[in-house]
C-alpha cells in the first residue's frame, strides 16, 4: 500500500482479527478508487494555470512599477504545468488511470498477504 499513514478503522486489530485486515484493505482501496476524481478535478482546474499567473504577475508590475525577479522561471513553471495539463486531457488521463490502478493492486496485493498472515498468527488449525 503506498500510504505511510493507516486508516483509523471501528475494529480492534487484536480482537477483531479475523476481519480487522479485511477493512483496512477495503479501506486502501475505496480510498485509491475515489482519490482519482479529485486528481482530475485538481488537473481540470489547473488548465488555465499559465493565464492566471501571467495576468497576476503582470497586476504586480503594474501596481509595485517594477518587474517581478522571478518572472521568467514561474512563467515557465506554469507553461510547463499547463501543457501537461492538456497532455492528460488529450490522452483521457491515461496515466492518472494508470496510477490509480498500482495503488488499487498494491493495495489488494498487501492486504490478501496480511489476511494470510492474520489468519496464519491467530488460528491454530489454518496454521497447521
Amino acid at each position: 500500500m503506498y500510504s505511510l499513514k493507516k486508516p483509523k478503522l471501528g475494529t480492534d486489530p487484536k480482537k477483531g482479527w479475523p476481519v480487522y485486515a479485511l477493512q483496512m484493505t477495503s479501506s486502501y482501496i475505496i480510498k485509491d478508487f475515489f482519490l482519482i476524481s479529485n486528481y482530475r478535478r485538481c488537473i481540470s482546474y489547473s488548465s488555465n494555470y499559465y493565464d492566471t499567473q501571467s495576468n497576476l504577475i503582470n497586476f504586480i508590475e503594474k501596481s509595485k512599477g517594477k518587474e517581478v525577479p522571478a518572472k521568467k522561471m514561474m512563467l515557465a513553471n506554469a507553461k510547463e504545468l499547463t501543457d501537461w495539463t492538456e497532455e492528460m486531457k488529450n490522452q483521457d488521463y491515461h496515466e492518472l488511470y494508470v496510477h490509480s490502478f498500482i495503488g488499487i493492486w498494491s493495495s489488494f496485493e498487501a492486504g490478501l498477504e496480511n489476511l494470510f498472515s492474520d489468519y496464519i498468527e491467530n488460528d491454530f488449525s489454518v496454521a497447521e
